[in-house]
């Protein structure tokens, strides 16, 4: 830093080095100049917004008083410098800059001299504690003081005092800031530490300005706002669908659900017919009704096993859907085209979903009377053909009316003029031409 005292520049550097007799000799000449010739800004300390308190230089070549960076960095996990951003390998050694400090008490003497003069202590936001979705500052550390914007560059967010250097400061003017936002994820280039703010189409990744020329320069690139929109829209698709698919297996759980019931009912209604039939037979068909009523049971609690995992399989498959639907209406809602950019990709990935157009859940334990009784044929001839015309008539509700293809049936099968009915040809008809 240079000042200007009587049309001579003299370095700061050059006056922390000089002897006591010149320094003194130099404030109390120029004192009532330097009130003048300087404003208080270039005595504030970044962090307090404070004249300099002991003031100390570090590596990078900002200030500060030596007690604000000694709190900013005890809550740091990394040391960096709170305005440039920049990373310090080591903690840097705290020595008090004493050229100027000396230079910060007089200037403080200086204005104090002044008529009029009045301290006006430096104006602090109301700490309150941040809510959910509000950010606290990175600056105000241990305070909850709550963000006003966030710089894109500086990966930062500052309440309304600490974004002062970002609109008086010339370079850091040029910062691009936002809404206050967490930065989950990097919104600089790795490798050249400038903002992502396009994506390359070829490779699928955001990429820089300096990306654009080097890596990717006959590569396809859109500005990201643009791939974000186009995501956007893609994602609304994605969210029909889930919404056709948590449809369809609700439809089919409830399928189940009823299919189970009746399964119920009619478990009932076999155990009694099955009860009265055995009890009006002889004793000699006396075991086979405990093996009857075994078998029933069995594929009743097989059934029921069935239905267990299919509601299993299917209320798994309802959540993954319903999770990656609020992800995805999640998603729709972020003002950060690069994270959406990013999780997109987990929200394409496929489903491991089961086809369940073919499964079929039936209640009837068709064929089971039938079966048990075949083995007494001599004893219950009469009961097996009333239970085999029940049976039928239990079966013709799946009936489906269909018509036979003649093109694709066999040489020994024929078929009727209506294609309704098949038999067995004894001899082998020629393919049609």
């Amino acid at each position: 830093m240079w000042l200007l005292i009587e049309n001579e520049e003299i370095c700061f550097d050059c006056i922390h080095t000089a002897s006591n007799t010149l320094k003194e000799h130099l404030f109390v000449d120029t004192h009532r100049n330097m009130a003048f010739a300087l404003s208080e800004d270039q005595f504030q300390c970044s962090i307090c917004l404070d004249v300099f308190r002991n003031p100390v230089s570090i590596p990078c070549g900002h200030n500060y008083c030596q007690g604000c960076i000694k709190r900013f960095w005890d809550t740091k996990q990394k040391f960096e410098c709170p305005l440039c951003k920049e990373d310090f390998k080591t903690r840097p050694d705290l020595r008090v800059n004493v050229g100027l400090r000396d230079i910060t008490d007089q200037f403080k003497k200086s204005i104090k001299g002044q008529p009029g003069y009045k301290p006006v202590p430096p104006k602090r936001t109301v700490p309150r504690r941040p809510q959910a979705e509000e950010v606290s500052c990175d600056i105000c550390q241990g305070t909850n003081i709550i963000a006003v914007k966030s710089c894109l560059v500086c990966q930062a967010s500052y309440c309304e005092i600490h974004l002062t250097p970002h609109r008086r400061d010339p370079p850091l003017m040029t910062h691009r800031l936002t809404d206050p936002a967490i930065f989950a994820t990097s919104h600089l280039c790795r490798s050249h530490n400038m903002i992502l703010d396009m994506f390359c189409k070829t490779d699928q990744t955001p990429v820089c300005v300096k990306c654009r020329e080097r890596d990717h320069r006959n590569h396809e690139i859109v500005p990201i706002e643009k791939e974000s929109k186009r995501v956007r829209t893609q994602m609304k698709k994605m969210e029909a669908e889930f919404n056709q698919m948590v449809q369809a297996r609700s439809r089919k759980l409830e399928e189940i659900n009823a299919s189970a019931e009746l399964r119920n009912i009619n478990k009932e209604r076999q155990i009694e017919t099955s009860i009265q039939l055995v009890t009006g037979v002889m004793s000699v068909i006396e075991s086979e009704q405990s093996l009857l009523m075994e078998e029933i049971e069995q594929k009743h609690e097989a059934a029921e096993r069935t239905k267990e995992e299919f509601i299993k399989d299917l209320g798994q498959e309802i959540n993954e859907v319903r999770k990656r639907r609020s992800e995805l209406k999640h998603l729709e809602n972020t003002e950060d085209p690069l994270h959406l950019l990013q999780s997109f990709s987990s929200l394409r990935a496929p489903l491991a979903a089961k086809d369940w157009s073919q499964v079929r859940v039936y209640s009837d334990n068709i064929g089971t009377l039938r079966r048990s009784f075949t083995k007494l044929v001599d004893v219950c001839q009469a009961l097996e053909k009333n239970l085999s015309a029940e049976e039928m008539s239990k079966a013709s509700q799946y009936a489906v009316d269909v018509t036979l293809d003649p093109v694709t049936a066999s040489a020994w099968l024929c078929l009727s003029a209506d294609g309704k009915r098949v038999s067995l040809s004894s001899q082998q008809k020629n393919p049609p031409p």
